[in-house]
């Protein structure tokens, strides 16, 4: 089945969306305001409406109205007080510092508030720029200003209220576009001619970024189902939550399936029955991103016969009947079946219409939503001094204020306000999230400088360098939270376009801006020491946070009967501990060689959390298949057992990284089975004990991971790295 094409559906996607809405925003009111009032008017109007768009990120209707609030009142506050700072040349200086202090604690809040603090730096900047120098000229400025910006909220709103349905339609078919990359990594791990090793990791990495879509499209799909066609996207979301656990259910036994049939046919075709479900699922996604109904392309009955042959073939071998070599080869197809049967079902829910009925009337969505709230509490915690927030927040006041030295004491010094925001762009909490930052801002900016520069020397009508202006707005909004270096290209572009319209005459602005931005990305990465927040320094506390989701999953899990929303929110709690733990693992790997923890440890003991939160899964879709099959006593007595063992090896593993030294977890014996073996056992309780010693075994590893973890002086950062 054809793969549709990225940028198409990057095109299609609610980035680029939000990126055209927000530029037609901006330039309408823009021109409007120019039209009505006069030039210095427009200015000020102009400036609400562009600071505030940076804040006009993809979210719900009721978490954008928080957003925008938040960043207006924080543009507010940074004009006033940047304004008041220009009357008197001593008095900015202070005033530059205390604003940069505060705008950066707000990374309090996480993600969402970054737009909002590059509101309020860009606020800084741009009241620099203008140049008011009474208090009358700041007061009508910020008027002004904040004009502007309740203007571009009210058409941020409405049109993220007009476009609602649509926007749930692009979060979730961008989901489901990730989970089918997490299956074709998953096909990966049936090619025995790739490393086990780099395919799960590489699975990891991308279940790291489809949990943090799913996050989103359960933010946009599971709030205000009001009418049947979201109710019809909601239950395919569900669908898709509940695919997902399929999938890693199958992910077991790869090691061995490897060894024992490494280069066969049946590998291959397994490979390719899963491929193919990827394939179906993208179709669906298209689907859903176009608003039209899906193909019916995908055919497994190929593949499926292929396995089916092999299977027997295999079947027939004296030496294989009844092994435990073809019991796994088995496992393994009717786990991949289990996929693609429930890709089959997501793929009826996407063709049905859809009711309001198919949802139940006791299920509570809630507790699967972000926080959107803005709590004072949150940010007064940080102030201690082993606060990452609070050092990055020192760290930048400090960069900000050499940056406005050196700014005053260029010989140009006609746009040094670029310097500080390039800085305020640049400084982030982490060092290695600061690196990337750097790197894509010079880039950026030296290819945006280029590309201005050419625009501006052939052409010099208005109305294409507007035209030009409008689309690299549209770039820069759309980008902004997925890739900065695009981001930056595009807003270079803007900045000289917009000095060149309001001055033709400037002879020096590509250079100007070259300069500026190497200065500033220097004065980031040199107070990037400054109380630095080493990602090492954080691993044995997402090593604990791992642990503890793991511990909340496992007790869900191994219960008989859990319930829905419980379980669900333990394995949502789970696979974020597990992002996170791999997000801040690749982040350590890029600071200096002298802060870096042994990272062979480290990834072990993701492996194994991973590993056993397959097993754990594994268990759930066998209780589902066996249905009445199940004896609820045997059962109810064997999930118990289980989860008391399980739960003492999690809690060995978390006192084990707690006293941050080794203990006797390596010479831990093997769990005992969770059920003693018998002969009477039924096929079906037969199976579940089997399920059941294997998660007991995957725990074990973890204990014993976080064992070996310890014995690396886990609270220490050392040399001596690994590569994993």
């Amino acid at each position: 089945m054809e793969v549709r094409p990225a940028l198409a559906r990057y095109v299609l996607s609610h980035y680029a969306f939000n990126g055209l809405g927000a530029a037609f925003g901006v330039v309408a009111l823009g021109l409007l305001a120019w039209w009505a009032f006069d030039y210095a008017t427009a200015v000020s109007l102009g400036s609400g409406a562009i600071c505030l768009s940076f804040a006009d990120t993809p979210s719900p209707v009721r978490n954008k109205l928080n957003e925008l609030g938040a960043a207006l009142g924080v543009m507010t506050l940074a004009a006033l007080f940047a304004g008041f700072g220009m009357a008197n040349p001593a008095t900015l200086g202070p005033a530059l510092l205390a604003l940069s202090f505060f705008i950066s604690m707000l990374t309090a809040y996480g993600r969402k508030a970054l737009p909002v603090s590059f509101a309020g730096f860009f606020m800084i900047v741009l009241t620099i720029g203008i140049g008011t120098e009474t208090p009358a000229e700041v007061l009508r400025h910020t008027l002004l200003m904040m004009a502007g910006g309740v203007v571009y909220s009210g058409y941020a709103l409405g049109v993220a209220r007009l476009l609602a349905l649509r926007t749930k339609q692009q979060a979730l078919a961008e989901c489901l576009n990730e989970f089918a990359s997490y299956l074709r990594c998953k096909a990966d791990l049936f090619d025995s001619e790739l490393a086990l090793d780099a395919v799960y990791d590489a699975l990891i990495a991308q279940q790291a970024r489809l949990t943090d879509q799913l996050q989103m499209a359960r933010d946009f799909v599971f709030r205000d189902i009001r009418d049947d066609r979201g109710a019809r996207l909601a239950s395919v979301l569900l669908a898709a939550v509940e695919l997902s656990e399929y999938a890693i259910a199958s992910q077991t036994d790869y090691d061995r399936l490897r060894r024992n049939y490494a280069g066969s046919d049946l590998l291959m075709f397994l490979r390719d029955l899963v491929r193919k479900s990827a394939a179906d699922i993208d179709e669906l996604a298209w689907s859903l991103l176009n608003d039209i109904a899906p193909r019916r392309a995908v055919n497994y009955r190929a593949e499926r016969f292929a396995i089916a042959h092999e299977l027997r073939r295999l079947a027939e071998d004296d030496a294989l009947e009844g092994s435990e070599e073809l019991e796994i080869a088995r496992g393994s197809y009717r786990r991949v079946l289990s996929v693609v049967d429930q890709t089959e079902a997501l793929r009826g829910l996407v063709e049905r219409p859809g009711s309001l009925a198919d949802l139940s009337p006791t299920l509570n969505l809630r507790p699967f939503l972000s926080r959107s709230g803005w709590g004072l509490r949150v940010l007064t915690a940080q102030f201690r001094l082993e606060s990452p927030v609070l050092r990055h927040a020192i760290r930048t006041t400090f960069a900000m204020g050499a940056g406005y030295v050196i700014a005053q004491n260029l010989h140009y010094a006609s746009h040094g306000q670029w310097i500080l925001l390039t800085i305020a762009v640049i400084m982030r909490a982490n060092y290695s999230v600061t690196l990337k930052r750097r790197n894509d801002r010079v880039v950026g900016n030296l290819i945006g400088c280029a590309l201005a520069g050419l625009l501006l020397k052939y052409v010099h009508e208005p109305e294409p360098i507007i035209a030009v202006l409008f689309l690299a707005l549209a770039v820069a909004h759309a980008f902004a939270t997925v890739n900065y270096r695009f981001t930056s290209v595009a807003a270079c572009v803007v900045g000289l376009l917009q000095l060149h319209l309001l001055d033709p005459g400037q002879p020096s602005l590509v250079g100007e801006r070259i300069v500026d931005t190497l200065i500033g990305a220097a004065l980031a990465h040199v107070f990037s020491f400054m109380l630095p927040s080493w990602t090492s320094e954080s691993m044995p506390g997402q090593a604990r946070a791992l642990v503890r989701a793991m511990q909340g999953y496992a007790e869900q899990a191994l219960a008989l009967a859990p319930t829905s929303g419980g379980y669900g929110l333990a394995r949502r709690r789970m696979q974020e501990a597990i992002a996170a733990f791999a997000t801040a693992l690749r982040g350590m790997l890029v600071e200096p060689d002298a802060r870096k923890r042994p990272v062979l440890p480290l990834n072990n003991l993701l492996a194994a959390h991973y590993a056993l939160a397959s097993q754990l899964a594994a268990t759930r879709v066998l209780l589902r298949e066996q249905g009445a099959a199940v004896d609820p006593v045997f059962a109810g007595r064997a999930l118990e057992a289980a989860r008391q063992s399980v739960a003492a090896l999690l809690g060995e593993a978390e006192r084990v990284i707690d006293a941050g030294a080794s203990s006797a977890a390596a010479a831990l014996p093997p769990a005992p089975p969770a059920v003693a073996p018998s002969a009477a056992l039924t096929p079906e309780q037969a199976a579940l004990v089997e399920r059941l010693d294997a998660v007991l075994d995957f725990a074990r590893r973890v204990t014993v991971r976080a064992g070996e973890l310890a014995a690396h002086r886990c609270d220490a950062p050392s040399t001596a790295t690994v590569a994993a």
